[in-house]
């Protein structure tokens, strides 16, 4: 019986994670970056690299949760009883939250915002909710001749 938990554990591990933890931590960098904190030492920005990838990740799944409706959420959560896999999980979502991608964009400027003190204007979230409510698809880039 432990044999086959383990067999489990293993699976699990072995999944790609459900977002990719390279990209967000590539965009923390770039925020901690672009607030230029001089109190920012290597000790201390590697301590808060991790901080802020463990606080961007949970701000993801609040959101992501948060827009499920109850019965979406009784079939996630039976997906976590089975022990599902990341990728199960990840097409679950897929599924079920039209404009994943926006919404994930939502909270990271959410918390970009949030770090470098800017209101939701200057943090470009109002230009990424105006897009999802009119559901615009942008005319290519002019090309000059």
């Amino acid at each position: 019986m432990n044999n086959s938990n383990s067999n489990n554990n293993q699976k699990k591990t072995d999944d790609k994670p459900l977002l990719d933890q390279g990209a967000l931590l590539a965009f923390i960098d770039e925020t901690i970056k672009e607030k230029n904190d001089p109190h920012m030492t290597k000790n201390v920005l590697s301590k808060m690299r991790i901080l802020f990838l463990n606080e961007l990740n949970k701000d993801i799944n609040t959101h992501m949760i948060n827009l499920l409706t109850e019965e979406q959420r009784k079939e996630l959560s039976g997906l976590l009883d089975k022990n599902a896999s990341n990728d199960e999980i990840s097409k679950f979502f897929e599924k079920a939250v039209p404009n994943l991608d926006v919404e994930i964009a939502k909270v990271m400027l959410q918390f970009r915002a949030a770090y470098l003190g800017l209101s939701p204007a200057e943090s470009g979230e109002e230009k990424i909710k105006a897009k999802k409510e009119a559901n615009v698809v942008l005319p290519p880039a002019p090309v000059s001749k």
